[in-house]
């Protein structure tokens, strides 16, 4: 059990959507809000989608419902979005950088299987939801 100390007494819950979430200088303006709260207070972060991906990601699932061909490319689009924004806020000689592309990696290796099941099983709800 976590005990707070006298200087961390606050819980703090943070919501970022999309919009804090488009570029690098939006992450950096986020970062240096969480930075300010961070020394005082316990954090709870909740973040949603980059900006625009949300919407991709429901693309990508109605897509790939319909079996179209536009499918794979529209997982390329979703990984260098990420991919461009990682290389503009993490240096690439630090260990985080290599953990969040491995992390990258994995995920859109994931969307790209998930999208073959749905094409298999046809349109759920569940899957939707595991998409997004």
């Amino acid at each position: 059990m976590m005990l707070l100390t006298e200087e961390k007494k606050d819980l703090i819950v943070m919501k970022f959507g999309g919009s804090c979430l488009k570029d690098a200088n939006s992450f950096k303006q986020t970062t240096n809000i969480i930075r300010k709260y961070a020394k005082d207070s316990k954090l709870i972060l909740v973040t949603s989608a980059l900006k625009g991906i949300t919407d991709k990601l429901v693309d990508f699932y109605k897509n790939s419902c319909e079996e179209t061909p536009e499918c794979d490319l529209m997982v390329e689009n979703i990984f260098y979005i990420h991919r461009n924004l990682i290389n503009e806020i993490i240096d690439d000689k630090t260990p985080e950088y290599r953990i969040t592309m491995d992390f990258l990696d994995e995920i859109i290796e994931e969307l790209s299987h998930l999208g073959r099941i749905v094409r298999l099983l046809r349109p759920s709800m569940d899957i939707q939801d595991i998409i997004v």
